[in-house]
């Protein structure tokens, strides 16, 4: 009797497709949003990249357009761009520095001044960092770090013309 009743167990097979689906289904969301997350950092820093050389192009000139220093127009320029594109822009999570450098090489941010744009003919740096808050939880333990947060980083090194 024992053994008829679990024959007829094992050739049950209602609800399998249920039981194979709640196992299967969590991984299949996680993947999806995980490929979509690591789609919007991708486009981020690519944008943030493209920002990037449009401030140092305008930055470049020493030409104020109208604003009162070459860093609050940088800053300007920046922060309007990025509104475009970032759904949820959050200005504190804006880093912009810009330093003068004595050669073309980056040995050290720590000694420069962050606000030095250089004078005519000097190389200059445009750092330009965004924190950016990670929708899917589990997918920031894989990243820089573990508070949820991957730091998007753009560098851009001019030569400033002559003016």
């Amino acid at each position: 009797m024992r053994i008829e009743g679990f024959n007829n167990l094992r050739r049950n097979s209602n609800g399998i497709v249920a039981v194979e689906m709640a196992f299967v289904l969590p991984i299949v969301i996680f993947l999806t949003f995980s490929i979509i997350e690591y789609s919007i950092i991708f486009y981020l820093s690519s944008r943030i990249e493209s920002v990037a050389n449009d401030a140092a192009r305008l930055g470049v000139t020493g030409n104020l357009y109208g604003a009162a220093t070459r860093k609050e127009l940088i800053e300007n320029k920046v922060e309007a761009d990025l509104k475009k594109v970032i759904f949820h822009f959050d200005p504190k999570k804006l880093n912009v520095k810009v330093s003068s450098l004595s050669d073309y090489k980056i040995t050290s941010h720590a000694d420069t001044d962050p606000n030095d744009f250089g004078g005519s003919g000097d190389f200059t740096l445009y750092l330009i960092t965004y924190d950016w808050n990670i929708l899917t939880p589990l997918l920031s333990y894989g990243m820089q770090n573990r508070n949820g947060v991957f730091k998007i980083t753009s560098r851009v090194i001019v030569k400033n013309e002559e003016f």
